[in-house]
């Protein structure tokens, strides 16, 4: 059975690991290494390899001490050339499977302001498909049968709108970059709910977010409980 750990989701770091059995893939490692090490219980050394949607520091931060553990680190060669990381890594590319420790991956495009950034389809080793994206103004693709979703609902654009400690152009690289309430509404319409456990909100906003609301929307489009941790 599926089990996901959040171990930070915010400007400040973002990091999840999945769980099947004795198995574990960790998703950005965007948190100093002793501080991953001690949110996960020091269960690094158990996981499977690392996986890597872009190389903003809050989603990369630990890579390379990850990397000189041993731990293969998977990612975009956009995303490899940014981080300057040539060694010890493995290169994914967007709609081609990968498979390692009986876990598959379907990398898919994104749309942010990186190199090459990438959202995950992953089958884990019992079956159960989890669907990863974050720091997307957009996602085009529909999917079917996902038992777990991890989706951005970044901002409102009414808050982000009302928000006067922001310059415009703040704003306007926000709105150009993460994904906003109504669009993350629209996402999940379009999606197919039919297997569908459990829908958790990531990457809020601290300013321009209201995780109360949000909660109640995203139920009210998806008919399915919705979690932020």
């Amino acid at each position: 059975m599926t089990q996901i750990q959040i171990i930070a989701s915010s400007s400040k770091g973002n990091s999840y690991i999945i769980r099947d059995g004795s198995q574990s893939v960790l998703i950005d490692p965007g948190l100093p290494y002793s501080e991953l090490q001690k949110r996960s219980n020091f269960t690094l050394s158990e996981l499977d390899f690392a996986l890597l949607s872009h190389e903003h520091k809050d989603h990369s931060k630990a890579t390379r001490d990850l990397i000189k553990r041993g731990l293969p680190c998977l990612m975009s060669k956009g995303t490899s050339t940014a981080l300057n990381i040539a060694r010890h890594r493995l290169i994914l590319k967007s709609k081609t499977l990968f498979k390692s420790h009986s876990w598959e991956i379907l990398p898919f495009e994104t749309v942010h302001d990186a190199v090459e950034p990438l959202g995950f389809l992953i089958r884990s080793p019992s079956g159960e498909k989890i669907c990863y994206a974050t720091d997307t103004c957009y996602i085009k693709y529909r999917f079917l049968k996902i038992n777990y979703w991890l989706i951005e609902c970044n901002h409102s654009r009414k808050l982000l709108e009302e928000n006067e400690g922001l310059p415009q152009t703040i704003k306007d690289r926000i709105s150009a970059s993460h994904f906003e309430l109504e669009n993350v509404k629209s996402f999940f319409k379009a999606q197919d709910l039919s297997k569908t456990k459990r829908i958790y909100l990531i990457h809020l906003s601290e300013d321009n977010s209201d995780p109360p609301l949000f909660t109640k929307e995203i139920e009210a489009v998806t008919g399915l409980p919705v979690y932020l941790d």
